[in-house]
C-alpha cells in the first residue's frame, strides 16, 4: 500500500502531462480546422505533423502575399513546438530547392526569429574556449576578438564579432534584429565568396556572432602589402592577381543576388582575403531580403557614402537611412570596390 499511495502523485504529474498535451494538440487542430476549408483537411496524427501542416500553409501564403491567418497560428507556438518549425524550415537549405524556396524559408525564419526573439537551438554555440582578453579589431558597432570552437570534430581558430548593445530601446531593438537577420542570411548561404557563419555565442553580457578568422584582414590593407612585397613580379602579373580578387568578389554578389539577397554594404572593408588568397564577402548588417516588404526593412545604420549608389543619397548628398538597399546598388558598390582593388587608395581617398 505505502508503493502505491508514494506513487500516486507521480502518476497524477503525469496524467496532467498527458492532459495538457492533448489539450495544446486539440487547440490547434482545432485552430487548424477554422482555417483550412473542410474538403482539404485531413488531420495530423501527432503535433509534429500538425506544425508541419501548418508551417507549408503559411509558407504558400507568405508566397501568395495572403492576409496571415496561418502565420499568425504559428506566433503562438513556443518551446519544442517552435523549434519543431525551425528545424522544418532549416532543412530547406540542406536539401537541393530551388533559390525561391530558400528564400521563402529564409524570410519566415527570420520573421520569425525576430517575433520571438528566441534563436533555433541547433545555432546556439554552448562553449568557445581561449576568447582573447582584448579585441583584435572592431568599429562603432561591434569589436572582433579571437577564440577556439569545435567544429565538425576540428578545433578551429574562430573570430568572434560582440555586438555592442545599447539599453533597450527601440533603436537598441532593430541593432538586436538586424544581428539576427545578419547571422540567418549567412547561415543559409554556401559559397567559397561568403563568410561561413557558425553560430551565435551569448555570455553574461553581451552576444558574438562566430566565423572563421582569416588572418590576412580585409582587401582594402591587404593588397597594398602584397603589392609592396612582390613588386619584382611585374605590372602584367599584378594585374591578373588584382583581377582574380575582383572575380572573387563579382561571384560572391552573384551567388547573393540569386538567393534574392542585397548586400548593402559592399566596400573593401567588409571584404576579407582567406588563407587560400580567395576574396570573401562578409559583414552583412545591412542586408536586406529582396522579395521582403518594405515594412520588414528598417536600417541599424548608414552604409559609406563614398560607395553607395545616387539613389540611396539625400540631396545633401549624406546617406538616407530610409532608401531599401537593392541588388542594383550593390553593382554600383562593386564598381567601385573594383577601383579600390585596382587602384589603392580608395576612391577619392575616403575614410571607410
Amino acid at each position: 500500500m505505502d508503493r502505491i499511495s508514494g506513487g500516486e502523485p507521480a502518476i497524477k504529474v503525469g496524467l496532467d502531462a498527458v492532459k495538457k498535451q492533448q489539450a495544446k494538440f486539440n487547440y490547434l487542430q482545432a485552430r487548424l480546422r477554422t482555417a483550412i476549408p473542410p474538403r482539404t483537411h485531413c488531420p495530423p496524427e501527432n503535433d509534429e505533423g500538425l506544425i508541419r501542416s501548418l508551417l507549408h500553409m503559411a509558407l504558400d501564403e507568405l508566397k501568395a502575399q495572403r492576409p496571415p491567418r496561418y502565420r499568425q497560428i504559428i506566433l503562438e507556438l513556443r518551446g519544442a513546438d517552435l523549434e519543431t518549425v525551425y528545424t522544418e524550415l532549416l532543412s530547406t537549405f540542406s536539401r537541393s530547392g530551388t533559390p525561391e524556396e530558400r528564400d521563402i524559408s529564409r524570410r519566415y525564419l527570420t520573421t520569425l526569429v525576430q517575433a520571438t526573439d528566441r534563436f533555433p537551438e541547433q545555432f546556439l554555440q554552448q562553449t568557445v574556449n581561449d576568447i582573447s582578453a582584448m579585441r583584435v579589431d572592431g568599429g562603432g558597432f561591434s569589436d572582433i576578438f579571437t577564440g577556439r570552437l569545435m567544429v565538425n570534430g576540428k578545433n578551429k581558430f574562430i573570430a568572434l564579432k560582440r555586438v555592442t548593445m545599447f539599453p533597450r530601446t527601440s533603436q537598441s531593438e532593430t541593432h538586436i534584429q538586424r544581428m539576427y537577420l545578419e547571422i540567418l542570411s549567412c547561415m543559409s548561404l554556401k559559397h567559397t565568396n561568403i563568410i561561413e557563419v557558425f553560430g551565435l555565442y551569448k555570455d553574461a553580457t553581451s552576444s558574438y556572432i562566430l566565423t572563421p578568422y582569416l588572418q590576412h584582414g580585409n582587401i582594402r590593407a591587404y593588397v597594398p602589402k602584397i603589392k609592396e612585397k612582390h613588386a619584382y613580379y611585374g605590372v602584367v602579373d599584378i594585374i591578373e592577381w588584382v583581377h582574380a580578387l575582383i572575380v572573387d568578389i563579382a561571384k560572391g554578389v552573384k551567388y547573393l543576388h540569386d538567393e534574392y539577397i542585397a548586400h548593402g554594404d559592399l566596400r573593401g572593408v567588409n571584404i576579407l582575403i582567406d588563407g587560400n588568397a580567395r576574396a570573401v564577402i562578409t559583414d552583412f548588417g545591412l542586408a536586406v531580403y529582396v522579395n521582403a516588404y518594405s515594412s520588414e526593412f528598417s536600417s541599424m545604420r548608414d552604409g559609406n557614402y563614398k560607395w553607395i549608389a545616387p539613389e540611396g543619397l539625400g540631396a545633401d548628398g549624406a546617406t538616407r537611412a530610409s532608401v531599401r538597399p537593392t541588388p542594383h546598388m550593390d553593382v554600383w558598390s562593386f564598381a567601385h570596390v573594383c577601383a579600390e582593388v585596382s587602384l589603392c587608395p580608395a576612391p577619392t581617398n575616403a575614410k571607410c
